[in-house]
């Protein structure tokens, strides 16, 4: 019933469970960065995978429980449990990313995006992801939205 809670707050905005704006905003832009990361890296397969590990990356906030304990106690596969918890393998990379993104984190940022040979309109997007990430958004539709319906997530 938690799981359900979790994921229907962000693909439900305001129909879903009402949570702090600034978790929801949090929890949408780790999403989009993990999906624009794996896309740039042509790991198009992982992107339902990632959109799963990005959006229960936070769910020890919720169900007041630490994260390894959580994630180790449901039934998903196991790229997600590793991803999320031992940041391993390309959505792992993509969760620290969004980590480095969130709290600014230059160094580690610079040398994911390096690595991977990010640049061009896949890193200005993810750099106003986060650096825009406390504003509201505008009426149009949000990149988060455009992110889920291209891959159908």
């Amino acid at each position: 019933v938690q799981l359900t809670a979790w994921l229907g707050m962000f693909l439900y905005g305001e129909d879903g469970i009402r949570f702090g704006s600034l978790l929801k905003m949090k929890i949408q832009n780790r999403i989009t960065t993990v999906a624009l990361f794996l896309e740039a890296i042509a790991d198009i397969k992982n992107i339902q995978k990632g959109f799963l590990a990005a959006s229960l990356s936070l769910a020890d906030i919720v169900v007041n429980k630490p994260l390894d304990e959580l994630i180790n106690s449901l039934s998903i596969d196991d790229v997600i449990k590793e991803a999320i918890i031992y940041k391993k393998g390309n959505i792992g990379e993509a969760l620290v990313l969004a980590i480095a993104l969130e709290n600014k984190d230059q160094e580690t940022i610079d040398n994911i995006l390096k690595t991977n040979l990010i640049k061009g309109s896949i890193k200005t997007q993810l750099y106003s992801i986060h650096n825009l990430a406390i504003k509201k958004e505008p009426e149009e539709e949000s990149l988060f939205k455009k992110i889920v319906k291209k891959f159908k997530l």
